[in-house]
């Protein structure tokens, strides 16, 4: 659950069009990529996304996405990925991949927070579409270099 109050069922934003976007890439990109796609599906679905924070400071004033979000997002992924069942708190994968999951969410938040502020819409921005991959941008993949 989001702190919005919002309930959203990971496994319903995948969509075989994503998957696509994650074949034939290195496991650490195919999973950023992945990450970055999944939280455009779900800020579409929650109206406050915006407003939270993934920040590890609890000096934020934004309400937290809380750790149980991230774990069950990673434990989608890990499944998906097929890296096992790697879901145990103290596993290093698992682990890597909940920070690596923070770390995008929270650029990501801050990234959507500066276009508001400049006045972008979320149509006009690069996050839902394009990431650079070694022939230059994608019109099908989030690119992380904007993030």
């Amino acid at each position: 659950m989001l702190p919005g109050g919002k309930s959203i069922q990971l496994t319903r934003l995948i969509t075989n069009s994503l998957v696509s976007n994650w074949i034939g890439k290195p496991i650490e990109r195919a999973m950023e990529i992945a990450i970055l796609e999944i939280l455009v599906e779900v800020k579409k679905r929650d109206p406050c996304f915006l407003l939270y924070s993934a920040a590890q400071s609890y000096k934020t004033k934004y309400p937290r996405i809380e750790d149980r979000f991230f774990e069950n997002f990673a434990t989608v992924l890990h499944a998906g990925f097929g890296l096992g069942n790697g879901t145990e708190p103290n596993d290093w994968e698992y682990q890597k991949t909940i920070f690596m999951m923070k770390d995008i969410t929270q650029k990501f938040l801050n990234k959507l927070f500066r276009a508001r502020e400049l006045g972008i819409q979320d149509e006009e921005m690069h996050t839902d579409t394009g990431v650079q991959e070694d022939e230059g941008p994608s019109v099908t993949e989030p690119n992380m270099d904007d993030i």
